[in-house]
């Protein structure tokens, strides 16, 4: 399966909305779930890229979680600034 970033990405906050802070290998796990072969390493990659954007920080164990600010944005929004994710509040 072809996988362009901004999938990736969205995928990632999906999980961590859903399921809260995670660890990169329990996001893999999740992933490996929906259809995404994914390595742990590459999502770290895609977490710090998050990171820098305001969307996700990692926890007092490390594991990243969503910030309010992603779960705010709308898709539409969200998608126009380069990153995306299924938003609900």
């Amino acid at each position: 399966m072809a996988v362009n970033l901004l999938m990736v990405e969205e995928e990632i906050l999906s999980v961590l909305e859903e399921s809260g802070a995670l660890s990169s290998k329990e996001i893999e796990l999740e992933l490996r779930k929906r259809g995404y072969n994914i390595r742990a390493r590459t999502i770290r990659y895609h977490l710090k890229k998050l990171e820098e954007r305001g969307l996700v920080r990692k926890t007092a164990t490390e594991k990243p979680n969503l910030l309010k600010k992603a779960k705010r944005n709308s898709r539409e929004k969200v998608l126009s600034k380069g990153w995306g994710s299924s938003r609900r509040e």
